[in-house]
């Protein structure tokens, strides 16, 4: 064999070894990331951002707050509804919310009293419901 023919069969022997080298590692870590830990409702809602922007109008994710005031239990944190469900759409809930929920539930929404009061029973109420439309 000639020395060009060894070079040549050295280089594409090299070659073979890194790219099976690569290939060997790349699948080794993609097999780890299979494994990945599901998150729980908590977890996932910390995750999720409190609001989105869309044409300039903020879009505030109510559900969210709602469901984490209740994430300690026997706890109602009923300062995240306010600053976070009520008064961001204040002007919403006092007067509109009110009229489409008719007039039986308008205490229920238009003032912050009322609004803390309808939240620390509505998850509770009804968790399974709820749990399950977010989890799937």
């Amino acid at each position: 064999m000639n020395t060009y023919y060894k070079f040549t069969f050295m280089k594409n022997y090299i070659f073979v070894f890194f790219v099976g080298f690569t290939f060997l590692f790349s699948c080794s870590s993609q097999r780890g990331s299979v494994h990945s830990k599901l998150l729980s409702l908590q977890d996932s809602l910390n995750i999720l951002s409190d609001s989105i922007r869309v044409k300039g109008i903020t879009i505030h994710n109510l559900f969210k707050c709602q469901i984490l005031a209740h994430r300690k239990v026997g706890k109602f944190d009923s300062s995240m509804i306010l600053q976070n469900v009520y008064l961001p759409h204040k002007q919403l809930w006092n007067s509109c919310y009110g009229i489409i929920f008719g007039s039986d539930n308008a205490s229920k929404f238009n003032h912050s009293i009322g609004m803390v009061k309808w939240n620390k029973t509505l998850y509770p109420e009804n968790k399974a419901h709820c749990d399950l439309s977010i989890l799937g």
